[in-house]
């Protein structure tokens, strides 16, 4: 679609007809011209990866006093999402759902906060954040490399003060989008994070599936 508010509340509104899991159709999107291509899909999907599966292959959390890399310099910069191993360092701003889907930032460069789920400092719930694969005139959005995420990579994210939390990723996979888990949308149940785009081929001007990364924190990746 382009970027135009009447293309995106058509867009969202075709992609709910039918569908029952909340936000199935929240990530439309595509380039100018002969339309959006393909995005890549993962070539290996993987779900509740511990700390024990990999073994020392995956740093814990550092000791007392020593510096934490690769961690970036996050104390200072509120409201960020950073995935180091893939270059990922974007802000987040909260948004609301609307139409039974997300309300995507149309800046592929920005990042959205669903404020009905999980929040960076709440204690239970998923903290789902989601982006574009690409947008219209834009280019390869933030999220574009998600598909390629190892299992036990960082992920760090800051509050709206700057306060740090740390997750280890545990899960990949590429459902379609009438299967996304409606369980992804929550404030209730344990801690987790789900970061989400689009993948695969373009079907009606939608692709067909979303990427959708979980993790948990890392003080329980490092415990499991």
């Amino acid at each position: 679609m382009d970027g135009s508010d009447g293309h995106r509340r058509q867009a969202q509104l075709a992609g709910i007809v039918g569908l029952v899991a909340v936000g199935v159709g929240l990530l439309v999107v595509g380039t100018r011209g002969s339309g959006p291509a393909a995005a890549p899909l993962p070539t290996h999907l993987y779900v509740g990866v511990t700390a024990r599966h990999l073994g020392a292959a995956v740093p814990g959390p550092p000791s007392p006093g020593r510096p934490s890399s690769p961690t970036p310099a996050v104390g200072a910069r509120p409201s960020r999402v950073y995935v180091p191993s893939l270059g990922i360092d974007a802000p987040w701003v909260g948004e609301r759902f609307s139409q039974g889907g997300l309300d995507i930032p149309a800046d592929v460069h920005q990042v959205g906060l669903s404020l009905a789920g999980g929040q960076p400092d709440s204690p239970a719930g998923t903290v789902l954040l989601a982006s574009h694969v690409n947008y219209a005139g834009q280019g390869a959005g933030v999220f574009a490399s998600l598909y390629r995420v190892q299992p036990g990579a960082l992920v760090v994210l800051t509050d709206r003060a700057g306060r740090a939390s740390r997750w280890r990723v545990t899960g990949l996979d590429d459902p379609l989008k009438a299967k996304l888990d409606s369980g992804l949308f929550t404030a209730a149940g344990p801690r987790r994070l789900a970061l989400i785009t689009c993948g695969g081929r373009v079907i009606a001007g939608q692709y067909e599936r979303n990427i959708v990364v979980t993790a948990i924190p890392e003080a329980s990746w490092t415990t499991s």
